[in-house]
């Protein structure tokens, strides 16, 4: 008789799960895959869809489901009882199970007080005001702000750049960019050379950083800095959003939701249930290292049904497209060690060359035909990508 594998999740990890299970145990595992959503959206193209440089991609999971002989239910989970071995749904329904997958993301929540909250569905919004006041000449600095918590950072620094793109074609070269992070190094997590590099980059761009700071925002654009005791200002405030946990009921969470891994994705303290990507508690969440703990989960499980599948760990390899609006920026880190400082390159480092790289998912997005997105909801930040001259400008200090 097959395993019984359920899958909780519509992201990432949940369908490089499904994927990998399907490829590595074949007809020895029976999938099931539950989403509260069909559609599965590419959100780390967020950024770049918000400024109009690509369009949002939105696959369906019933599809998925059909293609790799699983079972797909829309609802959600609500309870885990991992000593029968079965998951609770909203719906009143109880799913059975002999290995459970959770790979239900984290909640985004607002970290900071009086500025915007970058949100995936608010982006769109906050970018096409950012152009509007940018043609309109009504500000003249802006403040990207990773908050504490957030150890996936790239999203500030695209933002940033990108609002760099635009103020240049508005004419507005001389218009303030900072980017204030927690981090030492701007992208630091990519290694030495690779952060060198992004230094040199918002260097020539004119974007001021401010490391290791821990930003308070306050009322009229302020920022408190600590522990540099300085107070910064700007016009528009930005945030990245702070992952939260999903405190799922029944199992085990450290303080802030997330669930306990260990390298092979078994969450710590229960029998049969494994975890993948933001729910976990691994602190850099993102979606190509999603695959890999997804990865590692699928190949633990069939290697207790036979030895055709070798059991092997997750050992984290960081691989990031940077979207600049102009020449994207590839980095490289093998984060376990042994492969140097990273690296930096405007030619691929992998193939295909998209944002999240996985084994599985990265052919199944090639070939997949996805539907569009309803345009009302990305209507004002769809203004066509018109390539302008890159314009010199000096080197710019935090407003």
């Amino acid at each position: 008789m097959p395993r019984r594998i359920v899958i909780l999740g519509g992201g990432v990890a949940a369908v490089e799960s499904v994927l990998a299970l399907r490829q590595l145990a074949g007809p020895l595992v029976q999938l099931t895959l539950v989403s509260p959503d069909d559609g599965f959206r590419f959100d780390a193209l967020q950024t770049s869809e918000a400024f109009g440089l690509s369009t949002p991609k939105v696959y369906s999971l019933t599809a998925l489901a059909a293609t790799q002989g699983a079972t797909y239910l829309r609802d959600v989970a609500t309870t885990v009882d991992a000593e029968d071995k079965v998951v609770h749904l909203a719906s009143g329904a109880s799913v059975p199970w002999d290995d459970l997958v959770v790979a239900i993301g984290a909640c985004p929540v607002a970290a900071l007080e009086h500025c915007d909250t970058a949100f995936s569905a608010r982006l769109p919004d906050i970018v096409a005001r950012l152009r509007d006041d940018l043609v309109t000449d009504r500000f003249g600095s802006a403040m990207f702000l990773v908050p504490p918590g957030v150890f996936w950072t790239m999203p500030a620094y695209e933002l940033a750049l990108m609002t760099r793109r635009e103020a240049d074609r508005a004419g507005r070269v001389r218009f303030a960019i900072t980017i204030v992070s927690t981090e030492s190094a701007p992208l630091g997590m990519f290694g030495a050379a690779a952060s060198q590099e992004v230094h040199d980059l918002l260097d020539r761009e004119g974007i001021a950083f401010v490391a290791d700071a821990y930003a308070t925002t306050h009322r009229g654009g302020r920022v408190s800095i600590r522990p540099h005791r300085r107070v910064l200002r700007a016009e528009r405030l930005i945030a990245l959003p702070r992952p939260e946990g999903p405190f799922l009921t029944g199992l085990p969470h450290d303080t802030e939701g997330f669930l306990p891994t260990d390298q092979h994705g078994r969450v710590r303290g229960v029998d049969g249930v494994y975890a993948a990507g933001a729910c976990t508690d691994f602190p850099i969440r993102q979606g190509g290292l999603a695959t890999q703990q997804a990865d590692a989960l699928a190949s633990c499980i069939p290697a207790q049904l036979g030895p055709a599948v070798a059991c092997k760990p997750f050992r984290p390899v960081l691989r990031g497209r940077l979207v600049t609006g102009g020449n994207n920026a590839f980095m490289h880190h093998q984060m376990a060690g042994g492969a140097g400082e990273g690296r930096h390159s405007l030619d691929s480092l992998w193939s295909p060359p998209s944002k999240v790289n996985g084994r599985f998912i990265s052919a199944w997005l090639y070939h997949e035909p996805r539907r569009p997105e309803p345009s009302h909801r990305w209507r004002r930040a769809a203004a066509p990508h018109q390539p302008e001259p890159n314009l010199r400008r000096p080197v710019g200090a935090a407003p």
